[in-house]
Order: structure tokens, then sequence, then C-alpha cells
């Protein structure tokens, strides 16, 4: 991870970011560009638990999502949720973050450059050594693979999460130094 390469929005994110502590408030929702088994809806209605619906999200998207309208109503339905579409500045919209719900993959990087700890659901066989590697070391929060999970099993690993600031702490110190924004 030390030699991920990162984007220069992210340095310049970083540098302007200071790190967040307190209360989880705000939410980064994001499984890749297509999210073929569509996750981002199985979160969106895990967010919609009563305990859950004062949390803002961030939920992002690409254009070749072909959930694309469910996800956008779900959005729409839900207050304090904006959703992007096949963005340029996801560095500016991660750093308003308190924790992420998301896949592994290069966004993982990009996470931990910017010090924000994860919720990781598998998606794909090819994340499957890499995730449980990052859980074991306590890098990501992993709650399973994509077939077994539900929005109950989102919003119970969500909720537990939340009210275990000690774990979000020990995550964002952990995660800090693993990769250099600066390549």
């Amino acid at each position: 991870p030390k030699y991920a390469l990162l984007r220069s929005e992210f340095a310049s994110i970083k540098n302007a970011h200071y790190p967040k502590t307190g209360k989880v408030k705000r939410i980064f929702v994001f499984f890749g560009g297509s999210d073929p088994h569509n996750i981002t809806e199985k979160t969106l209605n895990a967010l919609c638990h009563p305990e859950l619906l004062y949390l803002e999200a961030d939920v992002v998207i690409g254009k070749n999502n072909p959930h694309q309208n469910l996800i956008k109503k779900l959005v729409d339905d839900r207050y304090n949720t904006r959703l992007y579409v096949q963005v340029n500045n996801i560095a500016s919209i991660m750093s308003n973050a308190d924790l992420a719900i998301c896949s592994e993959g290069n966004n993982t990087w990009e996470r931990m450059a910017l010090g924000i700890p994860s919720i990781t659901i598998i998606t794909a066989e090819n994340q499957r050594i890499m995730s449980e590697e990052l859980n074991k070391n306590k890098l990501t929060y992993l709650i399973g693979e994509h077939s077994n999970v539900n929005a109950d099993l989102i919003a119970q690993s969500l909720q537990k999460i939340i009210n275990d600031q000690k774990k979000i702490t020990d995550q964002k110190n952990r995660i800090k130094n693993i990769v250099n924004v600066h390549g």
C-alpha cells in the first residue's frame, strides 16, 4: 500500500483535512463503478433503519451502474442523502465522511490515505484475500461476502461500530500511515 498510486487530489485534500473525532455523523457509500450485486441498495435500506436515520450519507456510483434508477429513488426518499454519479472529485466527497461502507479495491487505499475507517463487504472473489487480511489486522471491519449480507446485517454492523468509539479510533490510528498520499 505504500506504493499505491493516488491522484494528486488526495494529497491536496489530506493536507486541508483535519482528523475528525467524535461521533459518526456522515457515511460514505461506494461499491465500485458497476456494483453488479447492488450492495448500494442494501446499504441504503440499512441506513433507513430508524436508529440510523440521523446519519448523513454520500453515495457514489458509476454511470454504468445497472441499478441507477432504483438507487436514485432510495436516495431521494432518504433525508440528508446525496447521490453522485461518475465523479471526478471523489476525494473531496470522501473527506466529509466519518466512516465508509465499501468494497475493497483501489478505493481502499484512497480511504486509508484520508484516514477514513471502513466497514467492508466482499463483492468479488479477487477481493477476498485482501479483505480478510485487512480485517485480521484491524485495518477494516469486514462484515462478509455480498451473498451473505443483507440490509439488517449492514445496519447491525454499522450500529455496532458506531457505538464503539474505541474501535473507530483504533482503526483510524492503524490506517493513518499505511498509504503515502504523495505516492
